[in-house]
């Protein structure tokens, strides 16, 4: 008889299922907080809703406000760069 075949697991197949998730939501806050603290929730709120989908994040309304009250209440930094426009809507965007 043949021993049978030994099988490690490596550190990444012994984290919780939900790891990756909670790291882009990390990663998406802090880039947000690094560019929007200071400014009005509601360009935070969009900005950090926008990235977060873009990475197929999927956070409720409620857990968005509340990362963007806090990032909105950081003072801003000085010499941050100036936050990049937003794209508008799709209907709001001419055909060309």
């Amino acid at each position: 008889m043949e021993p049978s075949l030994r099988i490690t697991l490596d550190a990444a197949s012994s984290r919780s299922p939900g790891w990756q998730v909670a790291q882009r939501i990390q990663y998406v806050v802090a880039q947000v907080a690094d560019a929007y603290a200071g400014l009005p929730l509601n360009e935070v709120t969009d900005a950090l809703a926008r990235r977060l989908r873009g990475l197929g994040v999927n956070v409720t309304d409620r857990d968005v406000q509340r990362y963007a009250q806090a990032i909105a209440e950081l003072p801003r930094r000085a010499g941050a760069p100036a936050p990049a426009p937003a794209s508008p809507p799709a209907e709001l965007r001419r055909s060309a």
